[in-house]
C-alpha cells in the first residue's frame, strides 16, 4: 500500500471515531430535550476557557492516554494486559510516597527518582499475572482483573485506613 495513502488512513480512523462520538453525543443530548450546540458550546468554553481549566482537563486526560498506551504497547507485544488500572493505581502510589518522603532532594534528583519509583510500583504489580501465568497457567484476564479489585489494598493498608476493626456487634455492616 502507498505509505501517503497509509497514513491518511490512519489519521482517518481516530477523526471518524471522534465525529461517531460527536453525532452520539448530540443524539443522547436531543433525546433528552436539549440543544446539542449549546452543550457543545458550553463543553469546549467550560474546558478550555482559562489556564486553570486547561490544567484540570490534562490532569483527568494525561493518565488516561498513558493508561491506553500501556494497553496499546501490551497489544503490539501480543499480551492482554488489562491490569492497567491497578498497575496505575500502584504506580501513583510509589510516586507519592516517593514525592513526599524524599521532598529534601534538589528537584534534579528527586523528580527522576520520583519517575522511577512509579515505574517501579507499576512494575512491580504488571510481574505479578506474569508470573501466575508462567507458574500457574489460567485465565489471564481474571487475574489482571482480580488483581485490580486488591490494587487498592496496599496503599490503603500502608496509611491504616484500609483495614478497619470489625464493629462491635460482630460481623454486621456499620449502619451510614
Amino acid at each position: 500500500m502507498n505509505p501517503v495513502l497509509r497514513l491518511l488512513l490512519q489519521a482517518a480512523v481516530p477523526v471518524a471515531a471522534l465525529l461517531l462520538a460527536t453525532v452520539i453525543g448530540a443524539g443522547v443530548v436531543l433525546l433528552a430535550g436539549g440543544n446539542p450546540g449549546e452543550v457543545l458550546g458550553i463543553l469546549i468554553s467550560y474546558n478550555l476557557s482559562t489556564p486553570d481549566s486547561i490544567a484540570s482537563v490534562l490532569s483527568r486526560t494525561v493518565p488516561l492516554i498513558f493508561s491506553g498506551m500501556a494497553v496499546a504497547l501490551g497489544f503490539r507485544a501480543g499480551l492482554f494486559n488489562i491490569g492497567v488500572e491497578g498497575q496505575y493505581l500502584l504506580a501513583a502510589f510509589a510516586a507519592s510516597w516517593t514525592g513526599v518522603y524524599l521532598a529534601g532532594l534538589p528537584a534534579v534528583l528527586h523528580l527522576p527518582l520520583v519517575v522511577l519509583a512509579a515505574m517501579a510500583g507499576g512494575a512491580i504489580w504488571a510481574w505479578l499475572p506474569g508470573w501466575l501465568r508462567v507458574r500457574r497457567g489460567g485465565h489471564q484476564g481474571v487475574r489482571n482483573i482480580s488483581l485490580n479489585f486488591i490494587a487498592p489494598a496496599p496503599p490503603l493498608g500502608f496509611f491504616g485506613e484500609g483495614f478497619p476493626d470489625p464493629p462491635p456487634e460482630g460481623g454486621k455492616t456499620v449502619c451510614l
